[in-house]
């Protein structure tokens, strides 16, 4: 079996760690290709790296191979050149996040400077409201909010269309996903490397001017507003008693954020400079000692925009308990090895669960446990590759189910049928029937 897998690969990027790890198992029983966006700071791997840019025409190349797969995420940086070869040549799609808004507006709207096309999907998908919004946004009315309004509008439906297969990594984007195609869905646990690769090497608290009677939390990754940072310093603020307690770090560049002045507004109107520290972005090898020296992970989203989370799966090996949401895909793991809050109640139950786990030692020890045994008994790359390995085999069944979509859905648009007539549901249920 020959595969191109297309991705980043840069040493920034989540989703190219996680190729790196992912193509390294594969190997072992297929031949893989790198098909990687020309980066400056590439990972290294010892598989063929074969870099493209905008334009190649790929189609000679590509034919080669049995399958094509592409990973897609939200930034259009990482994931525009691999985007406009997913339209030109079909394969599987990987999709990393439910909300892809981001991207399709910047793609649309600062890359190729079109905003009718922009305005023309998100009408097709979603309808007046859609066209609406995107006139709006367009004609400068209304800046996207892409921590509210935009869940209404995900785009992630373009990113898998025409699709042969798709892959996920949570239950919950499944759902989202399998009104949206007829494509063959698979839904694979995030994989992780064995715990024997998790380094133990702690930090100098000493050098980092963090006192050692006190309780570390650490929160991971870029800083957005919906990690909800801003509530853990309201909280630490506010409680005397936990702030006494903690030290608060955040690893994670911020450069990008414009609402970043809101997060020093608060650590000045509360003193909490000696509490909550950004240290920005770092390398993996100080990021990895954080994570061994921390007690608490923080690992909020709301609203949940990502279809799996890489630093939730990494988290859980480290032994240690991890807050989350209870939304999205966090909603689904186990009651026991995560400690979920409830959105609609999020301050109180950050307060209570705050301080019985900083006051409770045991009980996150137990916690930390129950969650690395859960992450060895799933989430394993391994066991992911045996999954993918699977799946693609049995995309291939579905092939000539699409074929024939594809065909009845030219002829239906050269008709101009409009899919809101009966017509369309009629021929997609004979298809199904045939089919199933």
């Amino acid at each position: 079996m020959k595969i191109a897998w297309f991705t980043p690969f840069s040493e920034k990027s989540a989703i190219g760690k996680y190729s790196k790890i992912i193509t390294n198992e594969l190997a072992k029983t297929a031949f893989v290709d790198l098909w990687i966006p020309k980066s400056e700071t590439l990972l290294t791997s010892n598989l063929s790296l074969i870099l493209f840019a905008e334009g190649d025409d790929l189609t000679k190349r590509l034919a080669g191979y049995d399958f094509v797969v592409y990973n897609m995420g939200d930034h259009c940086g990482y994931h525009k050149e691999i985007y406009e070869v997913s339209r030109r040549h079909r394969g599987i799609v990987i999709l990393h996040d439910y909300i892809m808004h981001h991207f399709y507006h910047y793609y649309y709207l600062v890359e190729k400077h079109n905003p009718q096309s922009y305005v023309n999907d998100m009408s097709f998908y979603y309808g007046d409201a859609g066209k609406s919004v995107a006139k709006d946004v367009v004609q400068g009315k209304t800046i996207p909010d892409w921590e509210t309004k935009i869940m209404e509008y995900p785009f992630f439906e373009k990113a898998i269309a025409g699709a042969l297969g798709v892959i996920c990594h949570s239950d919950f984007l499944a759902d989202k996903i399998r009104p949206r195609t007829l494509a063959p869905i698979a839904k694979l646990h995030f994989p992780v490397e064995n715990v024997s690769s998790i380094r133990d090497a702690k930090i100098d608290k000493d050098a980092w001017g963090i006192p050692h009677d006190k309780t570390v939390l650490l929160t991971m990754g870029n800083v957005n507003r919906n990690k909800r940072i801003d509530r853990i310093i309201e909280i630490l603020g506010k409680q005397r008693s936990l702030r006494e307690k903690v030290v608060y770090i955040i690893i994670g560049a911020y450069d990008h954020n414009p609402d970043f002045h809101k997060y020093t507004d608060l650590i000045a109107k509360y003193n909490l400079d000696e509490t909550v520290r950004f240290l920005g972005y770092q390398p993996d090898t100080v990021l990895s000692s954080f994570m061994s020296s921390a007690d608490i992970f923080v690992n909020l989203r709301f609203p949940v925009m990502e279809g799996g989370s890489a630093s939730l799966a990494e988290q859980m090996l480290y032994k240690k308990p991890i807050i989350v949401t209870n939304a999205g895909h966090y909603s689904e793991l186990p009651d026991d090895c995560v400690v979920k809050i409830d959105v609609e109640q999020e301050a109180s139950h950050l307060v209570k669960a705050l301080t019985k786990l900083i006051s409770d030692k045991e009980l996150r020890l137990r916690i930390g446990d129950r969650a690395a045994t859960y992450v060895k008994d799933h989430c394993s790359v391994h066991r992911y590759g045996d999954e993918i390995n699977e799946f693609l085999i049995q995309s291939i069944q579905l092939r000539p189910c699409l074929r024939l979509v594809d065909r009845i859905s030219d002829e239906l648009a050269n008709m101009k049928i409009s899919r809101e007539l009966p017509v369309v549901d009629i021929v997609s249920q004979e298809i199904s029937i045939i089919f199933s």
